[in-house]
């Protein structure tokens, strides 16, 4: 991913509530629908809609989730590792699913060793 290529750096415009998410291997645009879901990991498709870690055997082949409901997106951890958002808050396999807030969203997936894989949220 080329720096410019960040999520940080803004979208264009699109309906509210739609989720944009970016790893170096990719991003997808996907609209606000009712029980949609997205989901990540180091699997291919159709398991995946968004690899993450795909070379790192510590990621999940499904790692998480992001699920539309109630007007915003909700995120699950259905890996192994943990994934941590923004002030420190970690998101185990066994934690309720998370609302996720309008706005840039950084997500770490913890890999191997020191590793952590971004997704841009």
């Amino acid at each position: 991913m080329r720096f410019s290529d960040s999520l940080a750096r803004g979208v264009a415009p699109t309906g509210p509530g739609t989720l944009h998410a970016r790893t170096v291997t990719g991003g997808i645009e996907v609209p606000p629908r009712t029980g949609l879901t997205v989901r990540f990991g180091r699997g291919e498709r159709p398991d995946v809609d968004l690899g993450v870690g795909v070379d790192d055997l510590r990621v999940s082949r499904r790692h998480g989730q992001l699920t539309f409901r109630g007007r915003q997106w909700w995120l699950t951890n259905t890996g192994q590792q943990l994934l941590r958002l923004p002030r420190g808050r970690m998101v185990h396999v066994s934690s309720e699913p998370v609302p996720l807030a309008p706005g840039y969203t950084p997500l770490f997936v913890r890999g191997s060793g020191f590793r952590e894989h971004l997704v841009e949220l």
